[in-house]
């Protein structure tokens, strides 16, 4: 089964509404797969030369960026501009599903995801 963003991406068609939640929620889904595989490969990279414990421990820099971080801001939003590999391809998607999102709530389309969101 494709997502809908394979289905955009060949098709080249204008933007559509999500024809339901669950449809938006996949989407948004993809995106969230992106960004976990851009910080998997961001955390290979910094630790590639600790191969005897890798996965063992956390560095003394991480430490040290993990507490300045603000409370409650997830590990992975502190290196948005580190995202080399997969950006284009988030941003492309964020962009869809926010363009597709606004569409569905101009048509009246319910998506729980955005009212949980919002609530």
């Amino acid at each position: 089964m494709e997502t809908p963003h394979e289905v955009e991406r060949k098709s080249g068609a204008t933007t559509v509404s999500f024809e339901n939640s669950l449809q938006h929620l996949l989407a948004e889904l993809e995106r969230i797969d992106l960004l976990i595989a851009a910080q998997v490969a961001r955390a290979r990279r910094l630790h590639a030369d600790d191969e005897q414990f890798r996965g063992l421990y956390i560095s003394e820099e991480e430490i040290d960026a993990l507490l300045k971080q603000p409370v409650g801001r997830p590990r992975w939003a502190r290196a948005q501009a580190s995202l080399v590999e997969p950006g284009p391809a988030l941003d492309k998607i964020g962009r869809w599903n926010k363009a597709r999102k606004e569409e569905s709530i101009r048509r009246g389309i319910e998506l729980r995801l955005e009212a949980l969101r919002q609530s």
